[in-house]
């Protein structure tokens, strides 16, 4: 038997930081790159950026028309996408925390949205079944 098969593994990890000051339920987060920075959607109809070592928000609260259940960061990590009930996909820059593009969508929810490993792009997954794919240009831009 390894030396590390032997190791005992805590199964009850200990949180380290807790962060509040959302309203509303929180359906997804996510880290963006470097895992010093957290971004969160709800439905508060807001996706925010926060600072893990210090638990404050960081720059303004992003709006959506509805609640947001639909998370991604750009590979990059410059942009955020974000998607929930109706009213299509918006796309944030990440440091302005600024609304850069706004997809038309249907009338559905969007539950999930992958980006392609090379971010070149984009798909939904909707609350009836539906998946809406798309080339991302504003992705692909440098």
């Amino acid at each position: 038997m390894s030396d590390t098969s032997k190791k005992s593994v805590d199964l009850n990890p200990k949180p380290i930081l807790m962060i509040s000051g959302r309203e509303g339920t929180i359906y997804r987060l996510t880290y963006l790159t470097g895992g010093e920075r957290l971004v969160t959607c709800s439905s508060d109809k807001t996706v925010r950026i926060w600072n893990v070592k210090t638990a404050k928000q960081e720059g303004m609260s992003m709006e959506h028309n509805g609640w947001i259940e639909g998370l991604a960061i750009t590979r990059d990590g410059k942009m955020i996408l974000g998607g929930g009930k109706g009213n299509g996909l918006r796309i944030w820059d990440v440091e302005m925390q600024r609304l850069i593009e706004e997809w038309d969508g249907d009338d559905t929810t969007i539950r999930c949205i992958p980006t392609s490993p090379d971010g070149a792009l984009v798909a939904s997954g909707h609350g009836l079944g539906g998946i809406i794919t798309g080339y991302n240009g504003i992705m692909m831009q440098e």
